[in-house]
């Protein structure tokens, strides 16, 4: 079986009262690795400290996009907690006047943006996370556009429901997003019905 990681947005509202019990009880669940969503008022030496404790380790980090003004404090910040990945994303607020703060970039549909990327399609990945209906038209518009199967991942953490696979809602055939995902390989899921 595969070392398992959990997204720790999943469990945002928990960690705000007990960042520290969060962790003890991700690692006594027996998950090897964590994905923070925010330090709730730690430094990140901290954190990486509790975690060295428990015996886990940081795959990524997730927090709001980064701006001009944050973004070397989210790379150290980073790279405290052992990783060099950063996940981020913009939240509906973002979307309140039509642009992000700082965005000088296209906005719009992200089906229609691919049309226009000048990508070197064989060595590239494509990272995709949002709404089922999303994720769909988007995955149908990169395979569209040439990218192997194997080269589209999905977040696919809206389909979780129990978190310990055991209630059956969001496996996709033999995979349990919550306990083998939620980001999957798009080959290894995408002849089963269902999928978005």
């Amino acid at each position: 079986m595969k070392p398992i990681a959990l997204q720790l947005y999943s469990l945002r509202e928990q960690a705000k009262g007990d960042f520290v019990g969060v962790l003890k009880a991700v690692a006594e669940m027996g998950y090897v690795g964590v994905e923070p969503a925010g330090l709730h008022g730690m430094a990140a030496e901290e954190v990486r400290e509790v975690l060295d404790d428990l015996g886990l380790v940081c795959c990524s980090m997730h927090g709001p996009f980064p701006t001009k003004e944050n973004v070397n404090q989210r790379v150290d910040e980073a790279a405290a907690l052992g990783t060099d990945l950063i996940i981020s994303g913009l939240g509906p607020k973002d979307f309140e006047t039509g642009e992000a703060p700082g965005w000088t970039g296209r906005v719009g549909l992200v089906t229609v943006l691919l049309d226009d990327l000048d990508l070197d399609i064989p060595n590239c990945y494509a990272f995709t996370c949002g709404p089922e209906i999303m994720l769909r038209f988007v995955t149908l518009k990169l395979v569209e556009k040439g990218f192997a199967d194997d080269h589209i991942y999905l977040s696919m953490n809206r389909k979780m429901s129990c978190g310990m696979g055991i209630c059956g809602r969001c496996n996709i055939g033999p995979i349990y997003l919550c306990k083998d995902g939620p980001d999957v390989c798009y080959a290894e899921v995408k002849d089963y019905p269902n999928l978005f």
